[in-house]
């Protein structure tokens, strides 16, 4: 598989097959971008950096913008550097000076002394989104692009990772099959852009099944049932700790008559007894899933009903080859009781 061009085809065959179906919709401002738009989006934001790969550093809540600049990065050879919008000065500095970028891509203009690169808003990305340009062939040079990012820190310093397109779309297809994802699949993330989760599990298994994305810039535990009500999403990606916040709220009514059909949790191990919490006070089954970024996220998956999902199980093997083994390398048997070391 390469994954600019597998990426670059699944963009055209939905632009072509139902252009004005949504492909992604904002919680926040409500605005929409349909597949034919999507498309030309990726083209004029693709046209306006051109061939020569680019080191870029966005730093933009989850979105519209956010998310053009992501695929348009993957499909064009472009390498980007996602980090968080709540970069101290100090942090931005020790980001700017690792990598050098050509581009830094904000909010609103910040100001960086000592740099020489460009500087792009997001209202900015927002109007080379829109340009109606005359050259309708849509003609771009594809190539794999790369995505720097670091590690979680959970086991040590973090450290820092490239990932390919194709690696992330080997991913993003494995987790679009397991997860049963349709064109009529509408998935809902209020997870961030600058870690592996949300682009992947979500924009990019959406945009190759051909369904739409609602994105949250943020978590709200005040306004989480009402993007559930208003957008009528199909499945969640939520992390542990959001479904133990979400424990503390009353099952709202309109549930039972909703198209939720499953939230998926990553990221963390989640508690056995919340999981039976959630599923027992929302009718919600949770599908728990276990990825490293190194991988490109997913590498294990529970299966959707009906088919068993075990809690505390992080799943089956999604794409990898697993051999357990204990301290001394010795394979653990089928019947063998895992032990954690």
């Amino acid at each position: 598989m390469n994954g600019s061009k597998t990426l670059f085809q699944a963009l055209k065959t939905w632009k072509d097959q139902q252009p004005e179906s949504i492909s992604i919709i904002e919680t926040n401002t409500e605005k929409k971008i349909s597949y034919q738009q999507l498309f030309n989006a990726v083209f004029n934001v693709g046209n306006f950096l051109g061939t020569s790969p680019l080191s870029i550093v966005v730093s933009l809540p989850g979105g519209i913008g956010n998310s053009v600049v992501w695929l348009t990065a993957l499909i064009t050879g472009h390498h980007l550097i996602p980090v968080s919008p709540q970069l101290t000065n100090f942090e931005y500095d020790e980001v700017l000076k690792k990598h050098k970028p050509d581009f830094l891509i904000t909010e609103t203009y910040r100001a960086v002394n000592g740099y020489t690169m460009k500087q792009l808003t997001l209202s900015q990305i927002e109007t080379i989104i829109a340009e109606d340009r005359e050259d309708k062939n849509h003609s771009t040079q594809l190539s794999d692009g790369n995505i720097y990012l670091e590690t979680s820190g959970t086991t040590g310093t973090p450290k820092g990772m490239i990932l390919t397109a194709t690696q992330l779309i080997i991913t993003a297809n494995l987790i679009r099959e397991q997860h049963r994802l349709t064109q009529r699949s509408k998935g809902l993330t209020p997870l961030p852009f600058y870690h592996v989760n949300a682009p992947v599990v979500s924009l990019l298994s959406t945009i190759l099944a051909g369904g739409s994305i609602i994105i949250a810039p943020k978590f709200s535990a005040s306004h989480f049932w009402e993007w559930v009500q208003e957008f009528d999403p199909t499945w969640i990606s939520l992390v542990p700790t959001i479904v133990a916040i979400l424990l503390k709220f009353d099952k709202p009514a309109f549930l039972k008559n909703s198209s939720l059909q499953f939230v998926r949790t990553a990221s963390s191990p989640l508690p056995k007894a919340n999981l039976l919490k959630f599923e027992k006070k929302f009718d919600i089954p949770v599908i728990e899933t276990y990825g490293i970024s190194e991988a490109g996220s997913t590498i294990f998956a529970n299966p959707l009903p009906p088919k068993e999902h075990k809690p505390g199980s992080v799943g089956i093997p999604l794409g990898v080859e697993v051999k357990l083994v204990d301290p001394q390398n010795k394979r653990v048997s089928s019947n063998e009781i895992g032990k954690s070391y």
